[in-house]
This record gives structure tokens, C-alpha cells and sequence, in this order.
């Protein structure tokens, strides 16, 4: 059951002006007309004059229903409280507080930068990059290598520049035959044979017709196929079959004797390969040239690969690259060959022998080790200079000679100069970092620059060293 709402008793009546009844209900007297109408008026306005009691027979709980609205001076004194100037004081006292809080915790910081003093210790010694060891020899100066074999095959397409009289000479086979004797004749290379209208055909080997045979009493010519080529070069070469009875070849050799008309040829078919014509051919030049962009290409294809298979913590000398090795060069044309283009195959290979650089810092920085103390350290990588002395790509290594200064400087620890400066003023900051050895110069920057001190809270301090 929700509990009633408390009110405030405003004004406390006399008993005498409270009439109870035996059920303790308070009644409203009633007043005259005029009276309820001035009241009804003074609630509307909200005021009473001063010290004026409120009119009787009106309870409590009336006034706690209808409070009356803040006399004229009520306001005034809330407005003296509210004024602008207390509104500025508070605001001004407010604005203190966060400008310090700000300044002096949140954005304070210290920045430290610290320069060592160094000195440098040379080392100097022969070493080996091996492909086939795993591992750093420190003893032997043996350092593990990675050989690399880069290997590609590039086919161009040439393009003629020469031009030249292609005079070719027909070719085609001729039937011979013996209808003189049965004994064999012999006929010597470059003998010519003649058509009809003189052109002349000569053998291209020696040959040797077969004698004749006799049957009934008649002779029965005996024949062989042989290979001619025409006396001349020319498109006119190109003839027809040349058969019996209107076309046989002839023996020139045997012109004005017996043998003439029992010696003769024909052919079943065509005699090609004539010509005569200007015509694009393959000359010294265009081979030189193509050899080259073929060796250009295979260059340009095998350093690309290198930049995309070599990873980034291997380190390459100039020394240990063996440079384009040819394996394989051909041709599918020789120079005067009457033809528009013609192809080149290449085919080479790089081999190349990388180590880590990482590798090599390791084993100089050990060797120094025995030079320095416990409270020095490296600083930064040494500064190598490496020549190389052998490669031998086959076998996978290299020697090389190395000359090299290690910078070192003294251990400093962050963390315990942050304990130590820390509130420190610029003048105890100097005094303090006197403590520790091997500090050449220090620069301090104090942030917001109204700020004198450094920090107490150690995260808002950064100490760089150098």
C-alpha cells in the first residue's frame, strides 16, 4: 500500500479556532462572501503583507494544496545569491583548479635525450661463405651461404632485313633408258640431259644404267630412276611431265653417234622449284642482332625473378653473381637463306651465392666479445667493408676478406634514470645523471613549458638513448 504524501505545516492555529468533532475531522468555518472573494484574490497574487496572519479557519492542509507564491524580498535575496559576480567568483575558483589539474598532472611530461660516449674496436680476418654448412664455424671462420640458380629459356622471332636475288634451280627425278646393248652404261654427275626445246637437266651423282635384256630375239630396254637439276635457275625450269611420244630427254654427251637415239628419258612428273625473284633474306647482321635481344630478354627475365625469389635478409655481393651462362643457342635459319623471318632459341642460366647479413655481424661482434666489459655493450651494427677473394659456383662458396669497426658504449638503463630523476628540477636532473658513467651530452624537454619539474610518475617520462 503506497505510503501518504508528508506535507509541510505551514502556520500553526490556535485550539481555540479549531472546532473537533468526536470523528477529529477539521471543518472550514464559513466566512462571508466578501472574505472568501479577498482571499480568492490574495491566492491569485500570491502575497500577504508582512507579519499578517493568514486568514482563520483555513487549515494546513489547504496551503499545503495551494502554497503561496515568494514575496517581492524572497526573490531579491535569491537573486543575490545567483548573481553574476558569485557566478564568476565560483567559475574563476573552478577554472584554477582544472588549469592546475591539467598542467601540473594530466599534460605534464618529460622527454630525455641522452648521448653516450663511444669508442670503436676494428676487427679484420679471412672468412669462407659455405652453401654446404648449416651453421657458424667461429673457429674456422665459416659462415653458412645459400646458392641460387636461376634458370631461363627465351624463343624470339627474327625478322629479315636483307634482300637478295633468289635464284633457285629446278630439281626433279628422270626415268633413263638402255634400249642400246645389254652392257650397263656409265654416266658421270653433271651429265646434261635435254628436252624437246633444249632445256638442259644435268645428273646429280654418277650413275649406272642396267644393260638390255633380249627376249624372242628382240631387245627389251632396261631403265633407272635418277635425280636432275636444272643447267639453269629460272621459274622456266618449272615444266610438265615429259613422256612418249611426244617428249623424251635426250644424252647431249651422245649427240652424233649410235647411242643417241637408243638412250633416252622421260619423267611422270613435274620438275619444280624454280625461281628467279628479289626476295627478303637472313644476313649476318640480323642473326648478331637477334642473338643479343634474346640474350637482353633472358638477362632481363632471370634479375626480375632474382628480385622476387632472393628474400629480404639475404645479402648479395656483386663479386658472387656468375653472370649469364649460355647453355643452349639455336637457329632454325642461316645467314643467306631467302626467308622473311626466322626464330632464335635461347636458354642460359645465373647462379648466384647469398649468406645472412645477421650471420656475419654474429660472428665479428664474438670474436670482440673478449675486448669489452660487462657494463659496455654494442652499439648499432658494425661498419663491414668485404672483399671477395674466390668463387667457385659449382661447389656453392666463396672466400672473402673482411674489415670491419664495432662501435661500443656504455649500459644504460632507462627504467633506473626514470627512478632517479624523477620531481628532479633541471639542475638536480644534471647532478643526477652525473651518477652514471658514460653520458657525453643530455637535452631535457619539460612539457607544458610553465612546468619546472620532471614528473613523479614515471610513465610520463621518456628517456632516449643514444
Amino acid at each position: 500500500m503506497p505510503k501518504k504524501k508528508k506535507r509541510k505545516i505551514i502556520d500553526i492555529y490556535p485550539p481555540s479556532s479549531i472546532k473537533k468533532k468526536a470523528s477529529q475531522e477539521v471543518f472550514i468555518k464559513k466566512v462571508s462572501g466578501e472574505k472568501q472573494e479577498k482571499a480568492k484574490q490574495e491566492r491569485q497574487q500570491g502575497t500577504y503583507p508582512a507579519g499578517q496572519v493568514r486568514e482563520e479557519g483555513f487549515s494546513s492542509e489547504w496551503y499545503s494544496r495551494f502554497p503561496p507564491r515568494a514575496t517581492e524580498e524572497e526573490k531579491k535575496e535569491r537573486k543575490k545569491i545567483f548573481s553574476v559576480r558569485n557566478l564568476m567568483g565560483l567559475g574563476a575558483v573552478l577554472l584554477i583548479i582544472g588549469f592546475y589539474y591539467l598542467g601540473f598532472i594530466v599534460l605534464a611530461k618529460a622527454e630525455i635525450d641522452i648521448k653516450t660516449i663511444k669508442s670503436e674496436i676494428p676487427f679484420s680476418g679471412n672468412i669462407l661463405i659455405d652453401s654446404n654448412v648449416a651453421k657458424i664455424d667461429y673457429q674456422k671462420g665459416v659462415i653458412p651461404g645459400t646458392k641460387f640458380i636461376f634458370q631461363k629459356k627465351v624463343e624470339k622471332t627474327i625478322k629479315s632485313t636483307g634482300r637478295g636475288k633468289d635464284e633457285r634451280k629446278a630439281k626433279g627425278t628422270v626415268t633413263l633408258y638402255n634400249a642400246y646393248s645389254t652392257s650397263p652404261q656409265i654416266l658421270v654427275a653433271t651429265t646434261r640431259l635435254a628436252t624437246p626445246d633444249n632445256k638442259i637437266y644435268r645428273l646429280d651423282s654418277r650413275i649406272v644404267i642396267p644393260g638390255a635384256r633380249i627376249e624372242a630375239g628382240k631387245i627389251v630396254p632396261s631403265k633407272i630412276d635418277v635425280a636432275v637439276t636444272a643447267d639453269k635457275p629460272g621459274p622456266e625450269y618449272n615444266i610438265g611431265p615429259c613422256e612418249l611420244p611426244d617428249c623424251k630427254f635426250t644424252i647431249v654427251g651422245f649427240k652424233g653417234t649410235s647411242k643417241y637415239k637408243k638412250f633416252y628419258g622421260t619423267s611422270s612428273k613435274p620438275m619444280t622449284g624454280g625461281a628467279s625473284a628479289s626476295m627478303p633474306m637472313i644476313v649476318a647482321d640480323d642473326v648478331k642482332n637477334g642473338e643479343e635481344e634474346v640474350l637482353k630478354e633472358m638477362a632481363d627475365e632471370i634479375n626480375e625473378e632474382i628480385k622476387k625469389r632472393i628474400p629480404p635478409d639475404i645479402t648479395i655481393l656483386e663479386e658472387a653473381k656468375s653472370g649469364l651462362k649460355l647453355t643452349k643457342l639455336s637457329k632454325d635459319a642461316e645467314v643467306g637463306d631467302f626467308r622473311e623471318s626466322f626464330s632464335i632459341t635461347g636458354q642460359g642460366e645465373v647462379i648466384i651465392i647469398g649468406f645472412k647479413k645477421e650471420d656475419l655481424i654474429n660472428y665479428i661482434q664474438e670474436n670482440i666479445k673478449k675486448d669489452i666489459s660487462d657494463n659496455q655493450e654494442f652499439y648499432q651494427d658494425p661498419d663491414i667493408q668485404i672483399k671477395v677473394i674466390q668463387t667457385d659456383f659449382a661447389k656453392g662458396y666463396l672466400k672473402a676478406r673482411i674489415e670491419s669497426k664495432q662501435k661500443i658504449r656504455s649500459k644504460l638503463s632507462p627504467e633506473a634514470i626514470k627512478d632517479k630523476i624523477k620531481g628532479c628540477s633541471i639542475k638536480e636532473l644534471k647532478e643526477a645523471l652525473q651518477e652514471f658513467e658514460g653520458i657525453e651530452q643530455m637535452n631535457c624537454r619539460l612539457s607544458p613549458f610553465w612546468i619546472k619539474r620532471v614528473p613523479r610518475d614515471s610513465r610520463k617520462i621518456k628517456v632516449s638513448i643514444d
